[in-house]
Order: structure tokens, then C-alpha cells, then sequence
């Protein structure tokens, strides 16, 4: 099913929304993308990517194009790698020993793709980065001597960032005392409008957060907020294209703020990126300043 809905926006709507021309026929589509496997199925086998009519056998409609087959071979092995890669973050996830709410509820039901699982095992390593390093499993044989405890785990090498060092000092608890969760400040964003407050203190709060710059990454970070940021851009964003100095005379088409959903279905945009690789061209995604204020005013 979840192949089925990535072939085209075309036919995702003509096959699964209600009243529409095909809708009738959206259990045969699943079925021909099912047991599609290319190219026996194309060469040998093509009248499993029709559907015809019992009462008319004369009368048949073409389910999926060869196009269509070669996109279904390229989604079914997206599709495993996302399964092997959201099974290593499920067991990632086992291995830390905790219960994050947050996390189960609101980040794991939506990681459909390899991006928000990468989005999400960031995520993770940031929030238990200490749990982490003392969950990595050790492994040895039944007949092996008993290692010395002092040899038993090595320091891995790391980097220390600054969230870390705040995280760990009494900043930290200043802001949970004057201060949301990072993760109830995304829901924030998400749901458009306020769903968690800050409670009210005796002191006053614009005094204490004047001494205080909030540096938590985890805000920026957050998959489901990620991933709306990444949708605004892919429906918002606008592509900007000037030639270089080495690129002054090539014959290509420059761009001027041309929206970038209308380059989704084409390769222009992959010829671009050869251009700007070859240092050609210079290129620049940008968002409309409207969407911009629209994106900073839900994190207000």
C-alpha cells in the first residue's frame, strides 16, 4: 500500500479518493503492484497489470505503465531499506532502557521515511547521549577469562558541545523551572496556536530570561518539526539560478524565484545541481518572506 500511494499524485487521487473515476479499481491496483516483479512480469506476465471486465472480455483497462513497474522496483527497495532502518532505531531505542512518552507517541508513529529516521536517531543520541554510551553491549565468549574491570569498557572519544555542558550546570534548571520542554515547545509550533504554558512565577520572568540566552538545539531538531520545516519548503520554497564566471557562456535556462514544486516531476532540477557541481551556476533556495513570517510566528 505504501508503494502504491508513491507512484504518481495523479493516480493516488484518480484510484483512492472517494467518487472518483477508478476508485472502484483500487484493490486491483494494490494487487498488480503487489506481485509486480520486473521485467518477468512486463515480458511474460502482462495481463497481471490489467484489469478486465467479467461481463465484457474484450473490455480491459491498463493498471500500471512500464514507467510505473521500473518506480515500483525503486520504491519496494526504499521500502526495505526503511524497514531495516527503522528496526536498528526501534532496537537503538530498547537498548537506552527508558520510557519517552513524547517519543512513542508523537515521534515513532510518523517516521515513513529514511530521513525522519535519521531525523529521529539525532534526536535520540542528543536526549540520552549519557545512556547511550553506557547501554553499548559487550560480548564475549562462555570460555573467555573474566576481563580486568579496569579494562573492561574504553572511553570512546567524543566531543562536547556546549548544550551538553549547559544541560549538565544550573542554567539547565533555571529554564525548567522558568520554561517549557523543548518537545512542548514543537507541539506548540505544530498545533498553530498554544497547547502548553508556561506557569506563572512570583519573579519576574522577562528580568530572569534577560540574563539567559536559550541555546537548546533540541528545539531545532525535534523530527516532526523537521519534517513540517521540510514540507513548507518543498511546497514554498523558491529557486533562484545565476550563472559564474565559468558559466557565462554555457547555454543553459536561468531561474528567477521559480516556486520548486513545479520541479518535483522533471529533471531540471537534478541538471542544476551538475551545473552548480561543475561550478557553473550559483543556486539559492529561499522562502517567500510571507511563509517566513507565517514559519517564526508559530514560535512565538
Amino acid at each position: 500500500m505504501w508503494v502504491t500511494t508513491q507512484l504518481s499524485p495523479q493516480k493516488t487521487k484518480e484510484f483512492f479518493t472517494p467518487d472518483r473515476k477508478f476508485q472502484h479499481l483500487k484493490g486491483a491496483l494494490v494487487l498488480a503492484v503487489t506481485f509486480a516483479l520486473l521485467p518477468y512480469i512486463w515480458a511474460h506476465k502482462c495481463d497481471y497489470i490489467y484489469h478486465f471486465d467479467i461481463n465484457d472480455i474484450k473490455s480491459h483497462f491498463e493498471l500500471l505503465e512500464l514507467d510505473e513497474l521500473w518506480q515500483i522496483c525503486s520504491w519496494g527497495q526504499k521500502y526495505r531499506s526503511l524497514l531495516e532502518c527503522r528496526r536498528a532505531l526501534s532496537l537503538s531505542y530498547e537498548r537506552l532502557q527508558v520510557k519517552d512518552e513524547y517519543y512513542e507517541e508523537e515521534i515513532q508513529p510518523q517516521i515513513d521515511s529514511v530521513e525522519l529516521v535519521a531525523d529521529a536517531t539525532e534526536w535520540l543520541s542528543m536526549k540520552y547521549k549519557d545512556k547511550k554510551q553506557d547501554s553499548l553491549p559487550e560480548f564475549h565468549f562462555h570460555d573467555d577469562d573474566e576481563p580486568d574491570l579496569a579494562m573492561k569498557r574504553h572511553k570512546m572519544p567524543s566531543r562536547i558541545f556546549a548544550y551538553e555542558v549547559t544541560k549538565k550546570s544550573i542554567i539547565s534548571k533555571l529554564a525548567e523551572k522558568f520554561s517549557i520542554q523543548p518537545h512542548q515547545v514543537v507541539l506548540n509550533f505544530l498545533a498553530s496556536h498554544h497547547v502548553h504554558f508556561v506557569d506563572d512565577e512570583d519573579l519576574n520572568l522577562v528580568a530572569c530570561a534577560e540574563q539567559f540566552a536559550d541555546i537548546d538545539p533540541a528545539k531545532a531538531q525535534a523530527p516532526e518539526e523537521l519534517l513540517c520545516i521540510h514540507k513548507n519548503f518543498k511546497e514554498d520554497a523558491r529557486v533562484t539560478v545565476e550563472p559564474t564566471e565559468c558559466g557565462i557562456t554555457k547555454n543553459f535556462k536561468y531561474l528567477l524565484q521559480k516556486p520548486i514544486a513545479n520541479m518535483l516531476n522533471s529533471a531540471q532540477f537534478l541538471h542544476i545541481l551538475a551545473a552548480k557541481t561543475e561550478h557553473l551556476v550559483t543556486v539559492d533556495i529561499s522562502m517567500a518572506p510571507k511563509v517566513k513570517c507565517n514559519l517564526f510566528r508559530q514560535f512565538q
